[in-house]
Order: C-alpha cells, then sequence, then structure tokens
C-alpha cells in the first residue's frame, strides 16, 4: 500500500512494459477538507513514499551495492525530514502514523537515524534562518492551538 499510488503504479507498470512518454499531464487536485492532499501535506509523507517505493521496487530496478546506497541516502533524507516534521510541532499522530509506516515496512524506528535527522536539521535550520522561520512560524500557532484544545 502506498498513499502516493500513482507513481508506485508507474513502477509496476515498467516492471512489465516499455518506458513511453506522455506529451501532456492531465491533473486534478483537490482542495476541500480531509482531501488525500490535505493529508499528504499534514503528514508530510510524500518522502515516506519515496522510501516505500525505493523497498518495494529497488531489489528488482537496482543492483545490490546501488540499492544500498540509494536506501542509505534516502533514509538520511527521510530522518531529516522527519525531524523537521517534529520540530514544527506536527504532533502525536505525526509521529504515531511515521512509526508505524516503517514498521509495516520492516524498518522500525532507529534511535541514531532519528539523532542524525535532528542534526541534519538543525543545520539546515542554522544555515537558511529565514526558512526555518517562516516554516516553524507556520506551523508553531496552530500546534499551540492543538495543545490547548487538549
Amino acid at each position: 500500500m502506498n498513499l502516493h499510488a500513482d507513481s508506485t503504479a508507474c513502477f509496476r507498470i515498467l516492471q512489465e512494459a516499455d518506458f513511453g512518454f506522455l506529451h501532456q499531464v492531465l491533473t486534478f487536485t483537490r482542495s476541500q477538507d480531509e482531501s488525500h492532499a490535505t493529508f499528504t501535506e499534514r503528514m508530510n509523507s510524500i518522502h515516506l513514499s519515496y522510501l516505500t517505493e525505493l523497498i518495494q521496487f529497488g531489489p528488482k530496478c537496482l543492483d545490490a551495492s546501488e540499492y544500498e546506497n540509494r536506501l542509505a541516502d534516502r533514509l538520511s533524507i527521510y530522518y531529516q525530514v522527519f525531524a523537521e516534521g517534529l520540530l514544527q510541532l506536527r504532533g502525536r499522530k505525526y509521529y504515531e502514523f511515521h512509526r508505524d509506516w516503517l514498521s509495516y515496512l520492516g524498518a522500525p524506528l532507529s534511535a541514531p537515524r532519528m539523532l542524525g535527522g535532528f542534526c541534519a536539521a538543525l543545520l539546515s535550520g542554522l544555515s537558511h534562518p529565514i526558512k526555518a522561520f517562516k516554516s516553524m512560524a507556520r506551523r508553531w500557532p496552530s500546534a499551540w492551538q492543538r495543545q490547548k484544545a487538549q
């Protein structure tokens, strides 16, 4: 299962068919409350999707050393993004969603990787302070509202 199933479907098709080129992409995005796009943004699940697809299709499409290198890179990026989400105070549901999905993938949360993710997120914030401030300013007020409501 993958929340971003379009690319997963492409990988499945490409296992049995040749690559083709589409001249025009036709898309539709809903913006109402609790749409798939809203959930994806709230849970920041796109990087988890990339990791899911790599674990599902990487061993079939890449040689062993290339797969291991890509997996290490993807996990590093994922844990940084995950840590950034935690620093943005996205809440318990965010943490549980990611923890449970990683467990489903057979790659449970790793304390050393979490520490590395937090360090990378903090370094990124220090090297891009305006971007970090805007991100926090956008997220923290709603996080405080959720805390007051509980």
